[in-house]
């Protein structure tokens, strides 16, 4: 957004509400991506929706801030949204959570797999099997002998370590400044 309705004055019924950003870029150091930063195109963003309701990057600050978050893991799809929440916190001064953006699922077109773009629904039946090949494409090793899916999220969960995942794939419009981080 190249800032064109700034200085209009326009009512705020009916328009968006739009925080203004004349700072630097947020700079931050995910956990799973390293030291990234917002490009320089991020400018201004919306707060509030015509529909008058909150905005996704308003709506999660202050949700974040009254639940007591202290960490976030999501899908690295989601990674250009925390620069505006990390600047959304600093101006309503709420102290932000350790960030851990995680490799999302592609198809042969580097699309996330989801129903929107047709991909297989998983097969519920399968929850073991399920849970092995996730754990395989975040970068862990489960044993095949497990057949009941508690002992293999138990096993998981013993093992866990963010600092083993890979990067994932860094959305259009945001920088990963180190993903050796």
């Amino acid at each position: 957004y190249p800032g064109t309705c700034r200085e209009l004055r326009l009512p705020a019924a009916g328009n968006v509400l739009r925080l203004r950003v004349d700072e630097p870029p947020v700079v931050f150091t995910d956990r799973v991506q390293g030291r990234c930063s917002a490009s320089a195109e991020a400018g201004d963003f919306v707060v509030w929706r015509r529909d008058d309701i909150a905005a996704y990057p308003l709506a999660v600050v202050v949700d974040d801030h009254a639940m007591g978050v202290t960490d976030v893991v999501r899908g690295a799809d989601l990674l250009d949204n925390t620069p505006r929440q990390l600047h959304l916190m600093r101006r309503l001064g709420c102290a932000p959570p350790r960030h851990a953006h995680i490799p999302v699922l592609v198809n042969a077109a580097g699309e996330k797999l989801s129903k929107h773009n047709a991909a297989t629904a998983i097969e519920n039946h399968v929850a073991t099997r399920n849970m092995a090949t996730v754990l395989c494409l975040l970068g862990f090793e489960p044993p095949s002998s497990f057949r009941q899916p508690e002992r293999l999220l138990a096993w998981a969960r013993s093992r866990w370590r963010v600092d083993r995942l890979a990067c994932g794939r860094v959305q259009r419009g945001f920088v990963a400044l180190d993903a050796s981080a």
